[in-house]
């Protein structure tokens, strides 16, 4: 039997694989020292609404979905040289080494002033690239934009330095306490070739909520487009004021309860929950507990018969959670994880499982 000396065996076992796993992130941020595929890839594909506020009859919300993943594989995330920067009470400061921006009321004040603006700058960039932003959450009143305080488009080129905004949206020195500290993450990523892989995925169709197993090409679609118009709708009770009307649609998943609002979203109206459709006073759309049907309800449809509530519908989108899910076979692809920093980005949604190789040696430092 040989004998190995106690650190010739710490040194094979620090050199084995083992795996380490991101989860639920818009941006996979990690670093490896193997170059290997990576073991799992899984991406939401989830609708988005663009526009501003609540969606209503008179502030439609337009619902997009995807026909294809575009991912993104960047060896790097770009941080320049920053200023931090306090005025009205708040200070703002930005981590260059991880990007996070922490916005802190560190006092009350009373020159503060909804709309006042505090700028960091980011600087060092090179005109001739291409580069990409994401902010993680997407705060209202974070804003990248060039010199001239014009907001950027999320992929930008011909920029030396940018100025990161931070507008206040609302009174954040009296509606938070002394301390409060919200935090958002910025990645800037250069696209210029031999910066950045992008892997395109189709999916041979319009898909509004899912999930893609980019290595085995599997991709399961959770939710569904309708357009209203294309239901024929029949008047239903109420106990309120508003008129309610009814279609029947077969394969929306349930809520539990007549008390819980289904999974729906829509261009034109909020979802809302069975006793708020029945009780008459708000509107909204809501899926039965208990049955297919479907009911929309309100004090704007009080003029509306059958015939022309439904004409009115075609105006009218809904994405809603199907009760069962069903399955379409995508092409698999690979990816491979670089040695070093790992960033991977998918623009149809968050990475929801993501699981690479490390040696052992690495996860115990």
């Amino acid at each position: 039997m040989a004998f190995y000396p106690v650190n010739v065996l710490d040194n094979q076992i620090k050199a084995m694989p083992t795996v380490k796993a991101i989860s639920n992130t818009p941006i996979a941020t990690f670093d490896t020292d193997i170059a290997d595929r990576l073991v799992n890839l899984q991406v939401a594909v989830t609708a988005t609404q663009s526009g501003s506020g609540t969606p209503s009859p008179s502030n439609p919300l337009p619902i997009t979905g995807f026909s294809a993943c575009n991912l993104l594989h960047y060896n790097e995330n770009l941080f320049i040289s920053t200023n931090n920067l306090t005025k009205d009470g708040i200070t703002t400061s930005f981590n260059s080494s991880t990007g996070l921006i922490s916005i802190e009321n560190n006092s009350r004040t009373t020159n503060y002033s909804v709309g006042s603006q505090r700028t960091l700058v980011i600087s060092g960039l090179d005109t001739s690239h291409t580069y990409k932003y994401v902010f993680y959450p997407n705060v209202a009143g974070v804003v990248l934009a060039d010199v001239n305080t014009v907001p950027l488009n999320d992929t930008f080129t011909g920029v030396a330095s940018c100025d990161l905004r931070i507008t206040n949206q609302y009174d954040f020195v009296n509606d938070h306490p002394i301390g409060d500290i919200t935090t958002v993450r910025l990645f800037i990523f250069d696209m210029t070739d031999g910066f950045c892989t992008t892997t395109t995925i189709p999916f041979g169709q319009t898909v509004y909520g899912g999930v893609l197993d980019v290595l085995s090409g599997k991709l399961t679609i959770t939710h569904k487009y309708r357009n209203l118009g294309d239901s024929n709708w029949i008047e239903a009770t109420t106990s309120g004021s508003n008129k309610r009307f009814s279609t029947t649609i077969g394969d929306f998943k349930r809520p539990p309860n007549i008390s819980t609002k289904g999974n729906i979203i829509s261009n034109r109206l909020v979802a809302i929950t069975g006793v708020q459709s029945y009780s008459g006073t708000v509107t909204g759309i809501a899926l039965s507990h208990n049955s297919s049907e479907v009911f929309v309800s309100g004090n704007e449809f009080q003029s509306y018969t059958t015939t022309t509530f439904k004409t009115l519908m075609e105006d009218y989108d809904v994405v809603y959670e199907l009760a069962t899910p069903t399955v379409v076979q995508l092409t698999s692809e690979e990816v491979q994880a670089i040695v070093g920093t790992n960033n991977i980005y998918a623009d149809c949604g968050n990475i929801t499982d993501l699981e690479y190789k490390i040696t052992v040696g690495l996860a115990i430092q």
